[in-house]
Order: C-alpha cells, then structure tokens, then sequence
C-alpha cells in the first residue's frame, strides 16, 4: 500500500493524537449545533473507528462504511432542523448503499490477499462474479432511494432528470468491471464516482436555484 501510515511515515501515536483531537473538535461542533446531534455523536465515531478494523470479524464491512455515509444526510437534518426528515433518510439510504456498493468492486482487486489472509469480505465470501451482481443491486437501490428523496423533499423534474442521467454513469460504471477482466476498477472508483458526486451536487443547485 501506498498510505503514509503503511510506510511508516507516520507514527501510529500520531494517527491517534489526530484522531483524539478531530474527534473532540467534532463532539465539540456537534454540542454548538444542539443536543440531539452532540448526543448522536459518539455513534459517528464509533463507526469510524470501527471500520478500519472491520475486515477482520465482518464479511459486510462495506455496510458499515456505508452506514457512516448514511449518517451524513441525517446529521444535516439534525443540524439545520434538530429534527429527521424522511427526504434525509431516502438520501442516507441512497448514499449508503451507493457507497458500499462501489466499495464492493474496489474489493474486488484485495480478493487474492484477503483471501489468503483470512480477511472478511463479500468478494471473498461470495465469489467475484456474486459480489458484483450485489454492487449492482446496491446501485440499483441507490437509484431508487434517490427518486424517493426528490418525491419527499418535493423537488422539480430538473432533479428527477439528473438522477437518470446519474444512473447512466452508474451502468457505465458496472461495464467497465467483468468477472474475468478487474483491470478498470480504479478507473470506474476513481474516475466514475467522482462524476457521479459532482453530477449530483450539479442537479441539486440547479433544481434550488431553478426548478424552485
């Protein structure tokens, strides 16, 4: 791996003296926000911690850092509102699993070394060819909770347009990666999901400022 904390150019007493530091200012934030969202933060941070880690005991380790994804939507919510939105809730959903389902291929190219490690995975428990029909039905669902968000937030046909044309990068995404063929997955992670993330933000200003 290429990460500084793998090649030893940090220190592992640095990583936690940053991580204590960013985790008190976060509380801290949270706390100046409201009570429900300083009492709802010690959960992001477990689920940070957690994740890391969590290929040693999980084969749905991608879950659990899509459900860090899906609290970001929520925390907004709780933020702007101190209160849930369902609109919130679709986009978490749709976050989450869009997340782990790019996840999921990024696995893919691990599938060898997890494996004769003895790391948990859902390419290692369920095959290459399985894990990738899951990260399609991942994306399907995210195309979904994507729609359900634009019916409860009531947003404009602008945003519903968007979310297609996004969809479209997803597909193109899942042909670029073939069972016998893994050599375009930092090019469908990298490169695609970027797209995709910035499509979306593209289609949500514009239905503010436009199809409001």
């Amino acid at each position: 791996k290429n990460w500084p904390s793998a090649k030893g150019e940090v220190r592992p007493n640095e990583i936690m003296a940053l991580g204590l530091i960013s985790s008190i200012i976060f509380i801290f934030s949270a706390y100046k926000l409201n009570m429900l969202a300083f009492w709802l933060s010690p959960v992001v941070i477990l689920l940070l911690l957690l994740y890391p880690a969590g290929k040693r005991f999980t084969s749905y380790v991608h879950l659990i850092l899509g459900l860090v994804y899906f609290l970001i939507p929520i925390a907004v919510s709780i933020a702007l509102r101190g209160s849930i939105e369902i609109s919130a809730i679709f986009l978490g959903t749709a976050m989450a699993f869009w997340v782990a389902g790019f996840d999921i291929l990024y696995a893919l190219q691990d599938y060898e070394f997890d494996k004769s490690f003895g790391l948990y995975s859902i390419p290692v428990k369920y095959g290459i060819k399985n894990a990738i029909l899951i990260s399609r039905t991942f994306h399907f669902i995210t195309f979904i909770c994507l729609i359900l968000t634009g019916v409860f937030a009531g947003l404009s046909y602008i945003y519903f347009a968007g979310v297609f044309i996004l969809s479209g990068f997803l597909v193109y995404e899942h042909l670029l990666i073939k069972e016998n063929d893994l050599s375009k997955i930092n090019k469908a992670f990298f490169t695609v999901n970027g797209f995709v993330s910035i499509i979306f933000s593209i289609i949500v200003l514009l239905d503010v400022f436009i199809g409001g």
